[in-house]
């Protein structure tokens, strides 16, 4: 299910800086430990309605996509309060099972951060 279309330019650029922020800060992390975890706590949809991905979607494609070999098993924990975009997350969870590296999971928690 998707969820409803970007708000506003925010949405875009937090997710522009949350990719290059993985993308730079994934193989310097596993460097240094043999497990990464990496926690959204408003993790909202997977996908919005026009398309564009989320963040949960994002952060899972940084690893699969990653030009470095990344040698930490990287466990990802997307937590959402709101209970429609459950299944969605859970779906994008489960796509991305077959290209995981190193054993690395997604895991998602229906919460919200306090």
């Amino acid at each position: 299910m998707r969820s409803r279309a970007w708000q506003n330019r925010d949405d875009r650029r937090k997710h522009l800086v949350l990719r290059s922020y993985l993308d730079a800060w994934l193989p310097i992390m596993s460097s240094a430990n043999s497990r990464v975890l990496f926690i959204d706590g408003f993790a909202g949809p997977a996908e919005y309605a026009g398309g564009e991905e989320g963040s949960p979607q994002i952060a899972l494609r940084a690893l699969v996509d990653h030009s470095a070999a990344i040698k930490a098993k990287v466990a990802y924990f997307f937590i959402e309060k709101e209970a429609e975009r459950a299944p969605a997350l859970g779906t994008a969870a489960a796509n991305a099972t077959w290209r995981r590296p190193n054993g690395s999971s997604p895991h998602l928690a229906r919460d919200r951060v306090q």
